[in-house]
């Protein structure tokens, strides 16, 4: 039988909440991401936390998928989920928007 490959449960856990961590952290501060973002998003949604969160959450997604991948050759399931979710709602097929108007969050 062949013995399958186990990884240390830090970087489990690192690749299957690291890219959750990072969207909260770009949510709450896009200034921070704003400088890695500005080649790829106009300024001022570079500055817009959804926006600048969802950027850096997919190549953070991406990342630990790859990074995964090439240390125990299997995918993550935690990560594979995340990016389907959000490339789902994130996508321009998608009937609904991405971002949450103020209509829809309860405020009149």
């Amino acid at each position: 039988m062949t013995e399958k490959t186990q990884l240390n449960p830090l970087l489990k856990l690192l690749f299957d909440l690291g890219p959750l961590v990072l969207f909260f952290i770009a949510n709450s501060r896009p200034e921070l991401f704003a400088p890695l973002l500005a080649p790829f998003l106009p300024p001022d949604l570079a500055k817009s936390g959804i926006f600048a969160a969802t950027a850096v959450f997919m190549v953070a997604v991406v990342a630990a998928l790859v990074a995964s991948y090439v240390l125990i050759r299997r995918w993550p399931v935690m990560p594979i989920v995340s990016a389907s979710c959000c490339a789902s709602r994130c996508s321009p097929w998608c009937s609904t928007p991405c971002s949450i108007s103020p209509t829809r969050a309860g405020a009149s």
